[in-house]
């Protein structure tokens, strides 16, 4: 099994998309069920009837992406059940992920893939989960990055969640790829927009599997992949499901930030941003940039570790936590309205959608 990982709006829909139309590989829509049913089943090693048929319905009670698949279900029920007795947490969710029904043709099936942005900032707990798989790294510009995020309103348009996010994700990475090269394989979305056969073929060699030209066609099945949907849940997918490779959402960024913005960018992602390909227009320090984002950037790492701490408790004590307190695009822009004021006209200035 691999995993593909970087931040959302990098391109990983489109590499899910490339794999999906591979013979070989298993590679379903997004799904967190993996990541979000594992304080409940991860570490289970012996599994009943009970177990098997608990983990199935949670399956569709963990987030509306699993359905968007394409399964039989009662196939998929008797798959789990065949399961019962000794096996392990990945073991389970790959016969999950071998139940989806691809759009396009399948041969010898060599590898299972899942995409989800969240691993690519917990990579250490996902590889301490699972320490035989192996990984699909793509980063994007930061700035296109931000550009997208506003643009669909992820992360609650928190600016500097956003660019720190990005930061956090390359340095993780970074870090993994020097303990363990062999297990992970990192491109830029932009060379796979430019060279899309190259960079591609680059990645299937990395897994061992043949380069099939016929990927980069995917978008020609646009038809029957909207056949095999739920028809009130396909405008919640990607639209760029159905574009073929193209540049066009490259340096998106530039004319659209304005210039706080991207100061605050490159001063947030520092030296990553060289590190990873992408040149910053300030490179040196500026006093006022650094003064306006130490006390965002507090309010976010507290707002983290307050997560992770109540992480802790029960579900059930969790869930009323969460309720009492505030999210943290609602607590951030309550402590720095002047930002959601900014965000608001720049919406307004370059039609950002309202989440």
């Amino acid at each position: 099994m691999f995993f593909i990982v970087g931040r959302s709006r990098s391109g990983t829909t489109l590499l899910r998309t490339l794999f999906d139309a591979h013979p070989n590989v298993i590679m379903p829509f997004e799904s967190p069920f993996i990541w979000v049913l594992r304080n409940k089943y991860g570490k289970r090693k012996h599994w009943t009837i009970k177990h098997l048929t608990s983990f199935y319905h949670d399956l569709y009670k963990t987030n509306w992406k699993f359905k968007l698949w394409p399964v039989d279900k009662e196939k998929l029920l008797s798959d789990l059940l065949s399961l019962e007795g000794k096996t392990d947490y990945l073991t389970v969710c790959k016969c999950v992920h071998a139940n989806y029904i691809s759009t396009f043709q399948k041969k010898e099936i060599k590898w299972i893939g899942d995409k989800n942005p969240k691993y690519s900032i917990r990579l250490k707990t996902i590889e301490k989960m699972f320490p035989e798989v192996r990984y699909v790294h793509i980063i994007r510009d930061y700035r296109d990055h931000l550009y997208s995020m506003l643009k669909v309103n992820f992360l609650g348009s928190v600016i500097p969640e956003i660019l720190y996010q990005w930061k956090y994700s390359a340095r993780t990475v970074e870090s993994f790829r020097k303990k363990k090269p062999e297990k992970i394989i990192s491109i830029r979305y932009e060379e796979l927009a430019k060279e899309p056969e190259r960079v591609f073929g680059e990645i299937c060699r990395f897994l061992n599997i043949p380069y099939e030209p016929s990927v980069l066609d995917f978008y020609k099945h646009e038809q029957e992949i909207k056949n095999s949907l739920d028809a009130g849940l396909l405008d919640k997918f990607q639209k760029s499901l159905f574009n073929p490779i193209n540049t066009g959402r490259i340096k998106n960024w530039e004319g659209k930030l304005n210039e706080q913005i991207i100061k605050m960018a490159d001063t947030i992602v520092g030296k990553y941003a060289e590190r990873n390909g992408y040149e910053r227009i300030y490179k040196k320090t500026d006093i006022q940039t650094v003064i306006r984002i130490i006390p965002r950037i507090t309010i976010i790492r507290l707002y983290y570790l307050y997560r992770w701490t109540i992480g802790i408790f029960p579900s059930e004590i969790k869930a009323g936590i969460k309720r009492k307190l505030p999210s943290l695009p609602r607590l951030y822009f309550a402590i720095f309205p002047q930002d959601k004021k900014q965000f608001d006209g720049e919406q307004e200035k370059f039609s950002f959608r309202r989440g």
